[in-house]
């Protein structure tokens, strides 16, 4: 396996480790992680270039993010974590306000693209899917941008990278260095997938060695209420949120069709003296909220309001196969070839009576056993591109709790001259009190090695103290010296 190291100012660098782990994992949501591991002391830098191909032939080039040295008993080690290139360093490129009212995919990327174009080697497009919608892009960052495209308008992201090199010459020594970096085309496509059109299909015991089905603990939604941007008013302000009732039948919402969750309702018996509680069980609805702060018109909420109870209406259910993977040249037309992040794969345990069909939302492959290759099926995690659009509210309800946490700090700091007063005020009876506890600790001890001795005979307590023993009376309902009790009844 072999990796072209960059400094960050594109630069060639040697790189030669000893590999032991070399694993590339990348998921629909458009995560990508690529871990080496290798034997001894590494030179790499935080913010070089690895660029490799990986076992489909695509380029791929990331960013380290977090190299490590660390030395134990069997040696020292070098573990080195790079991202997406494009991923990370449009994480760092800023949009302060940009706005697209009735846009396609197309013409959403390529307003998002326009400014970056001449400063990063980004360059962004998208397939035409027939969506139009008004989305604004306000005090965020170009990934988080393009993710959330990505979900407005139903799409996934595409990476392509091409590597170009150069040579830069020194005018001072003479001496030249051989230059190589990558662009990357992103582009927003109704479905990420392989080259190849037919569906892979997998056995237990083939070529299949281990199935895991995970069921999401997120309940599938079965009525969703629908609210747009708050509309602007005359006086300056603005009124409540943008709905649909008006155009549905005076309905904010919409039922899936045939979906009903069950609710437990209690009441109570007619019998006042005998407030009995019983369970009966109705079909009620599982309610969500679908918003969108940039819509302003009904017909398109009540459209995007529709789709969102579709995709939150299905249950979420993943499952995580380990699967032996054939060489890249084997047959396809027996359904012999590899699946990528996009595929549709087909899953099938006889003895569990499993036969799933689902598309590859996550693949890890082991670069240096290219055979070892796990993927997972179907949903597993929120997508980031849902993440992205969430993180406005989550900001706010932050700042909020920070700004309650400020005044009550204030209204702390207010009463904190008084408290220290009434402390020090204090002192003559926290000194009283540590002396009491100092002569309760002989008591204390005595009832400590009281408990130590108690054991039980007979189902009753005994405890032996100072020589004597004590068993507990049935008849009095206390404890009795047994010697004393003894030569009571012997008289």
């Amino acid at each position: 396996m072999r990796f072209l190291r960059t400094d960050c100012l594109g630069r060639v660098c040697r790189f030669e480790p000893q590999l032991i782990k070399a694993e590339q994992t990348e998921e629909l949501d458009g995560d990508f992680t690529l871990e080496l591991t290798c034997l001894g002391v590494v030179e790499i830098s935080q913010g070089d270039h690895l660029i490799y191909e990986d076992d489909n032939g695509t380029l791929r080039d990331t960013i380290v993010v977090s190299p490590e040295v660390s030395h134990d008993s069997s040696g020292v080690t070098t573990s080195i974590v790079c991202h997406d290139a494009f991923a990370e360093q449009s994480s760092k490129v800023y949009i302060d306000d940009k706005r697209v009212r009735g846009g396609t995919a197309q013409k959403t990327m390529q307003s998002l693209f326009s400014f970056s174009s001449s400063k990063f080697p980004f360059s962004g497009d998208a397939e035409d899917n027939g969506v139009t919608a008004d989305i604004s892009f306000y005090h965020t960052f170009l990934w988080d941008s393009v993710s959330s495209a990505a979900s407005t308008f139903g799409m996934e992201i595409q990476r392509t990278y091409t590597k170009k090199t150069s040579v830069e010459w020194n005018n001072t020594t003479g001496e030249s260095y051989p230059l190589a970096w990558c662009t990357c085309a992103v582009k927003l496509v109704k479905q990420l997938k392989s080259s190849e059109s037919l569906t892979r299909r997998f056995d237990y015991g083939y070529d299949l060695q281990s199935a895991t089905r995970t069921v999401s603990a997120d309940l599938p939604v079965t009525r969703m209420y629908g609210f747009g941007k708050g509309l602007e008013t005359d006086n300056g302000g603005y009124s409540r949120k943008l709905t649909f009732g008006d155009i549905n039948k005076g309905l904010n919402y919409v039922d899936a069709a045939g979906q009903k969750g069950v609710y437990p309702q209690g009441v109570y018996s007619d019998v006042w003296y005998d407030q009995t509680f019983e369970w009966v069980y109705d079909l009620e609805p599982y309610v969500g909220i679908y918003e969108n702060s940039d819509c302003e018109d009904a017909a398109q909420l009540l459209k995007e309001t529709k789709a969102a109870l579709v995709e939150a209406s299905q249950s979420k259910v993943s499952y995580e196969v380990s699967v032996t993977v054939l060489a890249r040249d084997s047959d396809a037309t027996k359904g012999n070839f590899k699946v990528y992040i996009g595929d549709s794969v087909t899953v099938v345990d006889k003895e569990l009576d499993l036969r799933v069909n689902a598309r590859v939302s996550k693949r890890v492959v082991d670069l240096l056993d290219r055979n070892n290759t796990t993927v997972t099926l179907g949903n597993v995690v929120a997508a980031f591109s849902t993440q992205a659009l969430s993180a406005s509210a989550s900001a706010q309800s932050a700042a909020s709790s920070a700004n309650s946490t400020a005044q009550s700090t204030a209204a702390t700091q207010a009463d904190a001259a008084a408290t220290i007063a009434r402390v020090t005020n204090s002192g003559d009876k926290w000194d009283n009190a540590a002396t009491n506890v100092t002569n309760k600790g002989s008591s204390w001890d005595d009832g400590a090695r009281l408990a130590q001795s108690i054991s039980i005979v007979n189902g009753l307590p005994v405890f032996t103290i100072d020589g004597h023993t004590y068993t507990f009376s049935t008849k009095t309902g206390t404890f009795v010296d047994s010697e004393a009790e003894s030569e009571t009844e012997s008289n």
